[in-house]
């Protein structure tokens, strides 16, 4: 891999790459016809992918890398593989501030952090320390991982990645008394969640919103669990398909009320608890057809299109092949005419 082919000749080296809008690859790696939606998403897979395979990237960047079960070391470079605690010896001082000697003391380090001992330089994650390692911007790091590792950062309508390997997805996170979801590794924390639920009401998984210069950004916030470690984690990544059914527990009680399926969350959620019918949500056009739609079965159920999804109308098919399988009539209506609106 030529480095020098990817990276522009006026980069700025990357000193300390703690995000910010300035420095946000979001905005300088977005490619004609891409949204803000598409680069993130493939943020995240970059983002993911470098992760499982961290040790070739790093020998790539530089080689010379000690590898251990938590912590990678580099002469004055560590990179800490996965959250640990350890027993370190540590300088005190006394009360008026003249040195002491040196005491045994635990230290956490959390997954993804590094820094280098000569500069005092450190930062958040792998993405982070690749750039640091080459000596470039964050923006041409990111170029330089994903032509390693064969992702094309310029593709259109990406679907988000996927329940990563190795990791178990938890559709009931109350069973085990799960932290909230905690802020995006690029986006921060979302302006908007809108909370899927089992059939029982429980929170299950949520769909994180970000607005971005006029556009919207979307992605699942699921819990997983890694079996190797016996943990749990938020990681925003696409639950299975099977269970991306937006007002489950309503569905599967009101039996008597009518369905209304719409093609936007948003528009879903404002009609979560309207007494008249159940409002529920199509999902993307990439896995529509794979939700487990087998709550509606036999129902009365409408597909509300609005002129705001561009993909409405090539879903109407989509689902009106679902339904008939069901032997359940769909029928549709434009979202400004019906009596729900």
């Amino acid at each position: 891999m030529d480095f020098n082919k990817i990276i522009h000749n006026n980069s700025i080296p990357a000193s300390n790459n703690i995000y910010s809008p300035v420095i946000n690859p979001l905005v300088g790696l977005k490619r004609n016809g891409q949204t803000h939606q598409d680069i993130a998403r493939i943020l995240d897979r970059i983002h993911f992918e470098s992760e499982f395979r961290k040790k070739d990237l790093l020998q790539q960047a530089i080689p010379g890398w000690t590898f251990t079960a938590s912590i990678y070391t580099n002469g004055p470079l560590s990179y800490v593989a996965e959250d640990c605690t350890r027993w370190e010896n540590r300088q005190t001082f006394f009360d008026d501030g003249i040195l002491s000697r040196a005491q045994k003391r635990s230290i956490s380090y959390r997954a993804g952090s590094w820094m280098n001992s000569w500069t005092g330089e450190q930062g958040p994650n792998l993405l982070s320390l690749i750039a640091h390692t080459l000596g470039t911007t964050l923006q041409n790091a990111i170029c330089w991982i994903a032509e390693t590792l064969g992702i094309d950062i310029g593709a259109l309508n990406v679907p988000q990645f996927e329940m990563p390997r190795n990791f178990d997805f938890t559709a009931n996170p109350q069973v085990i008394c799960m932290f909230p979801p905690l802020a995006h590794w690029l986006l921060g924390y979302p302006s908007h969640q809108y909370c899927f639920v089992t059939e029982f009401g429980n929170q299950s998984f949520n769909l994180s919103e970000w607005k971005m210069e006029g556009e919207t950004v979307r992605l699942f916030a699921s819990v997983c669990h890694a079996p190797r470690s016996g943990g749990f984690d938020w990681l925003f990544v696409r639950p299975p398909v099977e269970h991306i059914l937006f007002n489950k527990h309503r569905l599967k009680c009101e039996h008597h009320l009518p369905v209304f399926i719409y093609d936007d969350i948003l528009l879903a959620a404002q009609h979560a608890t309207h007494p008249n019918f159940v409002a529920t949500w199509s999902g993307e056009k990439s896995y529509t057809a794979d939700i487990d739609w087998s709550l509606l079965s036999g129902r009365e159920v409408t597909y509300v299109l609005s002129n705001e999804n561009s993909d409405s109308y090539l879903m109407c098919d989509t689902l009106r092949d679902v339904f008939n399988g069901m032997q359940t009539e769909l029928t549709f209506e434009k979202e400004c005419e019906g009596f729900h609106v």
